[in-house]
């Protein structure tokens, strides 16, 4: 959502995808695809000890003073590396050129656009609350710096289907989205078979015990305290499905197995 949102914005003339970005060495197409060279605050040990002692998230400054994110782990373009403060670059960006805060800028451009409403970004432990799983009820979603995104089951699929077809996106931007930079190494626990990443998706091939092949793969997956999800698109089944699904686990790998089942109808 937040690579349609930045690509809306090029759509509009405001920033461009492959200008290097003011006063930084990567472009936006480079952190939109992981591949700027910025740490991950998720490799950080006393990231995860602070969210099981339930402390309150750390301050921006105090967060990327620990990452020392000036300090590039390789030149932009060399390499693949997800990085969740990229992306906290991308919604700063967008707030700086909109004049608005990312759940206003995220509603005016994509929610309502695709006409998702219950979408919404939450920012504290109540808005918690309303998760399905109580495994997440305590969490405070600021942890997750670049914004987390809260609605129901039914619109994860329903808004990421509008998009893949066109009903946010020009032609050209959704062709951009859709360039795959491939990504070496096996994700261990899940069904892909190969593996890659576009503008804000992962792309691959995909498939499990009872197919007689693989199949294409579209969309992304989502780790968080008390539970993951998957919302994926399958282009090149019969139904041309897209499927999201959710649940109170560890390991992604279960909700990906488990989107690929119900497209498949395995």
């Amino acid at each position: 959502m937040i690579a349609a949102c930045a690509l809306r914005l090029v759509e509009q003339g405001h920033v461009n995808l492959d200008n290097s970005l003011e006063g930084k060495p990567y472009t936006l197409r480079q952190l939109l695809q992981h591949r700027a060279g910025i740490a991950n605050y998720e490799c950080l040990r006393a990231y995860h000890e602070a969210i099981s002692r339930g402390e309150d998230p750390w301050t921006t400054e105090e967060l990327l003073a620990r990452m020392n994110v000036e300090n590039l782990l390789f030149n932009p373009g060399q390499r693949f590396m997800y990085s969740n403060i990229g992306y906290f670059y991308v919604c700063r960006l967008m707030e700086r050129i909109t004049g608005e805060p990312l759940s206003r800028c995220l509603h005016r451009l994509v929610f309502g656009p695709l006409n998702l409403g219950s979408a919404r970004v939450v920012e504290t432990r109540e808005n918690m609350e309303l998760s399905a799983f109580e495994t997440d009820h305590g969490y405070h979603p600021g942890w997750v710096y670049h914004g987390l995104i809260m609605g129901s089951v039914a619109e994860a699929a329903l808004g990421f289907y509008g998009l893949l077809n066109g009903k946010l996106l020009r032609t050209h931007s959704l062709n951009e989205m859709l360039q795959c930079y491939p990504v070496e190494g096996e994700i261990q626990g899940g069904p892909w078979k190969t593996t890659g990443y576009g503008l804000g998706l992962a792309i691959g091939q995909i498939g499990m015990e009872g197919m007689a092949q693989s199949t294409r793969a579209i969309g992304h997956s989502a780790a968080g305290s008390g539970s993951v999800g998957a919302v994926y698109h399958f282009p090149d089944t019969s139904s041309k499905r897209t499927v999201a699904v959710f649940g109170p686990f560890k390991d992604e790998g279960i909700t990906e197995a488990a989107a690929l089942q119900i497209a498949m109808g395995i």
